[in-house]
Order: C-alpha cells, then sequence, then structure tokens
C-alpha cells in the first residue's frame, strides 16, 4: 500500500481548504493513512494520534507498548512519539506521562490562534472531546471525516487486490459451512470448521453470524448449541480481516436441502439482491440502489418492515466504508467502490433469508468477487 501517496492526497486537500494541519484520532483513519494496527486500536480507553501538517513532516504518537511496531508498520513515518496516561519505560528510557491531549498541545503549539485545523471529529470519547475543544478553542476547527471517507471510498489497485483476497478467503469458509451442514451437529461445530478455513489462509475472523432454524431470524445471530435439524434454515454472515481489509459474505443453507416455499423464498431474496446490482453504477444514488432491492420483495407482498437493515455498504479498511447503500442516503455511488449487497426476510418463528456479495463498481462495470 502506499500509505506515503495517500498522506500526500490528504495534504493536497488541506491545503486546498486552508487547513493548516490534520489532527487525527479515528484508528481506522490512521490505519488507512499509515498502515498501523494493534490489538488495542479501536479500544476506548486506547489512544493514538497522527498529525500530518499542510507542509512537512508528520508524526505518530501510539502507546509506548507499541512503539516498534508501529514503526515497522508505518512506512515513510519517521517521528514517533509515546502515549500513555502514567510513566514508563521502554527500551531502557523513561517516559514522563502523555496523553493525546497533551499531544495535541505539542501539534498546535507552532500553529497561530484564528488559524484553521482539520480533526476527524466522529469517533473522539465525550471526556478527551471536552478538553480538546479547549485546546483547539483559537483555532477555527473543520471536520476532515468526509474529506477522509471520500478516499477511503475509492479503491486503488492495491487495495482492491487485497480485498479481493478477502472475498475468496470468506468464499471458502461459507464452503465450508454448507459442508458441515448435517442433523446432529451443533452450530458451534459448524462454525469451527469454518473459522479454521479462515485461519489457515492467513486472515482473522471480523464477525462470524450463525443462526439455524428460528434463530436464523435474528440477523446478526452468534454461533451457539443450537443442534441443527432437517429443514432449518442457516444464515451465515462471515466477515474476515486480511492485511487490515475487509471482507463479507452472507449465505443461507437448508438443512437436507430446501423444500418448495424455501426455495421460493430464497430466490425472491436472490432476485432482489440481483435488482440491485442491475441498478448499482457510478453516479447512481444509493438510495436508488436500495428502493431496487425492496421492490421486488415488497410486490411479493412483504411489507418493509420485514426487510429491517440497509441494502448494503462499503467495505474497506478493518470494516465498513462508504457508501452506505440505504433509503436516505441521496449520495451517488462513486467509482471504484467496494460494497455489499445483501437483502433478507427474517420471519419471526420461521426463520431468515439474507444473501450477501461483496461487488466491486468499476467504469467497466460492476464484478461480484464473492462466490
Amino acid at each position: 500500500m502506499d500509505y506515503a501517496q495517500r498522506r500526500h492526497r490528504l495534504q493536497e486537500a488541506l491545503r486546498e481548504r486552508d487547513l493548516a494541519a490534520a489532527l487525527l484520532l479515528d484508528p481506522i483513519n490512521i490505519c488507512y493513512l499509515t498502515g498501523y494496527w494493534t490489538i488495542l486500536s479501536n479500544k476506548s480507553a486506547t489512544e493514538e494520534l497522527l498529525v500530518v501538517p499542510a507542509d512537512g513532516a508528520p508524526w505518530m504518537a501510539v502507546p509506548g507498548l507499541e512503539l516498534t511496531l508501529a514503526r515497522e508498520q508505518s512506512p515513510g513515518i519517521e517521528d514517533f512519539r509515546y502515549l500513555r496516561a502514567y510513566e514508563t519505560t521502554v527500551g531502557m528510557q523513561r517516559f514522563a506521562p502523555q496523553s493525546a491531549p497533551a499531544r495535541i498541545k505539542e501539534a498546535v503549539a507552532g500553529v497561530p490562534a484564528g488559524a484553521s485545523l482539520g480533526v476527524d471529529l466522529a469517533l473522539i470519547r465525550l471526556d478527551r472531546a471536552r478538553v480538546i475543544e479547549e485546546i483547539l478553542r483559537p483555532y477555527k476547527v473543520v471536520d476532515l471525516g468526509p474529506v477522509i471517507a471520500a478516499m477511503r471510498a475509492n479503491k486503488d489497485p492495491d487495495e482492491r487486490r487485497v480485498i479481493r483476497e478477502c472475498c475468496r478467503i470468506a468464499s471458502e469458509a461459507a464452503a465450508a459451512v454448507a459442508r458441515q451442514l448435517t442433523p446432529g451437529r451443533s452450530e458451534n461445530e459448524v462454525a469451527a470448521e469454518s473459522v479454521k478455513v479462515i485461519w489457515l489462509n492467513g486472515a482473522t475472523v471480523s464477525h462470524f453470524c450463525l443462526g439455524s432454524g428460528p434463530r436464523s431470524a435474528h440477523p446478526h445471530a452468534l454461533p451457539g448449541s443450537r443442534v441443527l435439524e432437517g429443514g432449518d434454515f442457516v444464515v451465515v454472515d462471515i466477515g474476515i480481516l486480511y492485511e487490515n481489509y475487509w471482507g463479507e459474505i452472507c449465505r443461507t443453507f437448508v438443512v437436507g436441502g430446501p423444500s418448495a416455499e424455501q426455495a421460493r423464498l430464497i430466490d425472491l431474496v436472490q432476485r432482489s439482491q440481483t435488482a440491485a446490482a442491475e441498478t448499482l453504477r457510478p453516479g447512481v444514488p444509493c438510495c436508488e440502489v436500495d428502493e431496487a432491492a425492496r421492490s421486488v420483495l415488497r410486490d411479493a407482498g412483504f411489507d418493509d418492515g420485514i426487510y429491517i437493515h440497509t441494502t448494503g455498504h462499503g467495505v474497506g479498511v478493518m470494516g465498513a466504508d462508504a457508501p452506505l447503500i440505504a433509503a436516505h442516503n441521496r449520495v451517488p455511488v462513486p467509482l471504484d467502490a467496494t460494497l455489499t449487497l445483501e437483502p433478507g426476510l427474517y420471519l419471526p418463528g420461521r426463520g431468515g433469508i439474507r444473501i450477501e456479495d461483496t461487488f466491486y463498481l468499476s467504469a467497466a462495470g460492476v464484478e461480484c468477487w464473492t462466490a
């Protein structure tokens, strides 16, 4: 991944908006711009900071125990600073307590009052937000979230390569579930075989949802001790992480094969997804793609209340990305986006059906990357 090029594009955006620097605290944005990610990232008690001046070299502040890893993971970043709420020793060197607000004070020390600064505002802890607000009071603060979200939505060739591999692994994991679906096996047993496939392919699990029988009507059921029975719907939703990128798939199976009615419902959801995929193209409002999927189910007699989530979302660094394929979202679908389409039906007491694939949208058309 060319992280230096991403930071260069961000610096261009800062100069275009007359912003002196970007102060980034969202771990996913930091990962996108540097490659840095640890098991502590995205934990509410953990802080990290990336400072990108409009002109000049960026620097990072990370927890002391991650300094070595940060240096390995973040090509092109030379300046790393310690971040921890208490004093500690790293490599025989003693560090005084340093918090993210204290490091932000360092970042703005040479910035004149009245200047504009960019901050990704969406994921700042409330206790930290109050302190940071006071530090930044002399400046004009601009939310950089939409700017970085737009950058992340357009996938470059390296990102596309990795996400496509994510999708291959996710597809193999779903196929492993299909091979395990016999009466008498528990959901946990089935899930274990699929997770093994993910790990053996060099990936990790982002999420693993599996519900059988009536539990399949819960969109995000976790696997449990329930034993499969013949005729059960089984919905499995698998998200995997590979090289800091996400791939996702959802499949619906029937233990022992579907009845005529079950086959009809599965085919209906498949047609709903196909309608959305046929509507998908650059510049089409996201809400139109959502409506294409919903209208198929509505015409079949199902009201919108049965379809209780969005039709899809982007996939990217460490999880969901723009765009959101939803009824309220009139934003155009961007070129070079990778996204899911995942319509479903949920029938309480009977079971559920959801079919999800990951798609890539290029100028040449739409490709489905899951199988």
